[in-house]
């Protein structure tokens, strides 16, 4: 299991990295709030997308564990600008914030016609709407 998500890893920032086609960005998760579990698509919204919070187009792949990813391809239109984005769960009212549930920023990157890769995490999410499923995962992390 663990050397399915290396491998995984590996392998979308290797693709990021060869240089095939459109310059892009690999966004990687690297960890996210405790209570979001595999099964609940994570979306990005942003100025490349008219702020669109469940472009399907813009979910990310779980890659395993707590990791989830997505490779964007960006219009040439954004060469030599700044890309802004956020993290949703395929809404406005469920916008990712700060681990004290306090707003946060736009997290922004160069594009500078090359390929990146942004390692990101969340905090939290604004609105959590709490099944059984997702009450014990919260009870397990507020115990800690």
């Amino acid at each position: 299991m663990r050397f399915k998500y290396i491998f995984s890893v590996s392998l979308l920032i290797f693709l990021a990295s060869c240089g095939f086609g459109e310059p892009s960005i690999t966004i990687v998760l690297e960890s996210i709030a405790p209570y979001n579990t595999s099964k609940t698509p994570i979306y990005m919204m942003g100025n490349f997308n008219e702020w669109n919070p469940k472009d399907e187009n813009y979910r990310l792949n779980w890659l395993g564990g707590e990791k989830f990813g997505l490779k964007l391809e960006i219009s040439e239109s954004f060469a030599d600008s700044v890309i802004e984005y956020k993290y949703t769960r395929g809404s406005l009212e469920n916008v990712e914030v700060a681990k004290d549930g306090t707003d946060i920023r736009n997290r922004k990157l160069p594009y500078l016609k090359k390929s990146l890769t942004a390692l990101d995490q969340i905090g939290s999410w604004e609105k959590i709407e709490l099944d059984s499923n997702t009450s014990s995962i919260l009870e397990t992390y507020e115990r800690k």
